[in-house]
């Protein structure tokens, strides 16, 4: 059998005629794989554009969903700390998820002995995990949206400056404290 290989590869390599077969072997194969893959992409792209649409949808009612819910805890604490037990509860949730495919991967990878299905792993596992990265990118944007929404754009700035101000004050009282003991004890 490997005999029969080698006098192909001889004829295919070192015959004129042997050039040109290849040539017209090596088009009809690239043809077939050309349109292989066009029918491919043709197919994905009809079911890709039925999971876009779903998609969309979905996207759509969540973020109506995050926009009702904010506007109704705009006026009741109540609401707000359940607004934000959601958003913790859908952040920890995508964390966990992230973390379950990290640990998944890590027990494949600590029982394979070879290098390339420790790398298609690694592979395997960065497209799972980069759509529960976005989602909870999502999560943090529409947190600080509904929080900028109800609280307004300045509260944090408000916040950080009245914290900075209370540790000067503290700092400063704290110093006339130990200067007024400093000079008792003297």
């Amino acid at each position: 059998m490997e005999n029969i290989f080698l006098k192909m590869e001889q004829f295919l390599l070192n015959n004129a005629w042997g050039v040109i077969i290849a040539g017209i072997i090596a088009s009809i194969v690239g043809t077939a794989l050309c349109y292989a893959f066009k029918k491919l992409i043709e197919f994905l792209k009809k079911k890709l554009n039925i999971k876009k649409e779903k998609q969309r949808f979905l996207k759509y009612t969540e973020g109506f969903y995050r926009g009702a819910s904010a506007a109704y805890s705009k006026h009741s604490s109540y609401r707000q700390v359940l607004l934000v037990g959601d958003f913790l509860m859908d952040a920890l949730f995508e964390g966990l998820k992230i973390l379950v495919y990290l640990l998944a991967t890590s027990i494949f990878i600590s029982f394979s002995e070879s290098l390339w299905i420790d790398l298609l792993l690694i592979a395997v596992c960065s497209f799972m995990i980069y759509p529960r990265y976005l989602s909870l990118r999502n999560i943090e944007k529409t947190y600080k949206q509904t929080y900028d929404y109800i609280f307004g754009e300045d509260f944090t700035e408000k916040c950080v400056k009245g914290a900075i101000e209370t540790l000067k004050k503290k700092q400063e009282d704290a110093n006339e404290e130990s200067d007024t003991q400093n000079t008792k004890s003297l």
